[in-house]
């Protein structure tokens, strides 16, 4: 048998190196000024550079940086840094600070914590969204907004919702296809300028007939049905108003909800909202890796061609408001290997629309 006095420590936790203010950043409020205090006593006129992490307290990963770090001392001659937080997740996260002059890497554990309601999640109905909402919510933000116009046919399912996130991107998508048909809508509550628009009733599909709007509503495998519309039913114009559906110029308008419409094509460099934009900002190179992502929920939806059969090869996720001539369009297809923006596909084909906030 062994006896003795033994004296045993340990270290549950390394301490922080720092403390910051504000320590807490409301999520309805997230661009506040933080201040990153140190012990790092210097009298030297030259600070250097620095840089910042804000990392997840639960794994570790870099999720965002500060902006507009800058380096400053006190009356004291104590280092201290100011940023500008970004927006994130509610949550605890650590904080590392790289002093490029001072060869130091100052960590603070659990210092700064995000608390509230984002809002995205502040608001009920997709007719509600604006830039500021959008742009103020953290990435991956997700809620399940309403349309004030119903979804289906008309005076059915009122109540419905479509998903929404602010993607990676930093722009907020729709997580569900459009499902809107058989009713007329205004400038009130949907992507048209002014006044109203008919959208139509499900109709006998007619590839050929591009020049007035046509919307169709079939079973899809296992999806359950599902809406479809040509590119003239999309941006929500008719055959024998102006702009015709065989303009050949691309459109500001659409039967997305208010302060949504469709995606622009990539090499419209006015506002990049694109599809190529948004896979880019998930590291997505292929239909297989888009198919894995949870985040944007792309499935196979299919589309209708001239053959009046849904495609199995490839599919089209959405049209785009760019057209390309008078008879066709710019759109996305996706198969099981890869994803491309498409310039000319017909504009009778019949494609699910995805719409984008404004």
């Amino acid at each position: 048998s062994y006896s003795n006095t033994v004296l045993y420590t340990a270290l549950a936790e390394q301490p922080s190196e720092i403390r910051v203010s504000p320590s807490t950043i409301n999520l309805s409020d997230p661009y506040q000024t933080l201040t990153i205090y140190t012990s790092i006593n210097t009298t030297s006129a030259n600070l250097g550079t620095a840089s910042i992490k804000l990392l997840d307290s639960n794994n570790e990963e870099t999720v965002d940086k500060c902006t507009n770090l800058t380096l400053h001392t006190d009356s004291d001659n104590y280092l201290y840094a100011t940023c500008t937080t970004p927006t994130l997740l509610a949550g605890s996260y650590d904080i590392e600070l790289t002093l490029d002059n001072f060869g130091r890497v100052l960590t603070g554990s659990n210092v700064l914590t995000y608390e509230g309601t984002s809002p995205l999640q502040q608001i009920t109905t997709m007719q509600q969204m604006t830039t500021n909402i959008c742009q103020n919510s953290p990435i991956g933000t997700t809620m399940r907004l309403r349309d004030t116009r119903g979804m289906g046919n008309a005076g059915s399912n009122t109540t419905g919702t479509y998903g929404v996130i602010r993607a990676k991107d930093g722009n907020c998508w729709m997580t569900d296809n459009l499902n809107l048909y058989n009713r007329t809508v205004t400038s009130t509550d949907t992507d048209i300028p002014s006044g109203s628009y008919v959208l139509p009733a499900s109709t006998v599909w007619n590839y050929n007939d591009y020049s007035q709007p046509r919307v169709y509503n079939q079973t899809v495998d296992d999806f359950g049905n599902m809406t479809y519309y040509n590119w003239c039913a999309a941006n929500a114009l008719s055959n024998d108003t102006n702009p015709k559906c065989s303009v050949a110029s691309s459109i500001n308008q659409s039967i997305c909800p208010k302060g949504w419409r469709l995606p622009i094509s990539a090499d419209n460099t006015a506002i990049d909202k694109s599809y190529n934009k948004l896979f880019s900002s998930y590291n997505i190179d292929s239909g297989t890796k888009l198919l894995s992502n949870s985040d944007l929920n792309i499935k196979y939806y299919g589309m209708y061609n001239k053959n009046n059969s849904q495609l199995g090869k490839g599919y089209l996720v959405s049209w785009l408001s760019t057209s390309y001539d008078v008879n066709s369009a710019n759109c996305l297809e996706i198969s099981p290997s890869y994803f491309s923006l498409l310039s000319g596909s017909n504009k009778g084909n019949a494609m699910p629309i995805r719409c984008v906030a404004r």
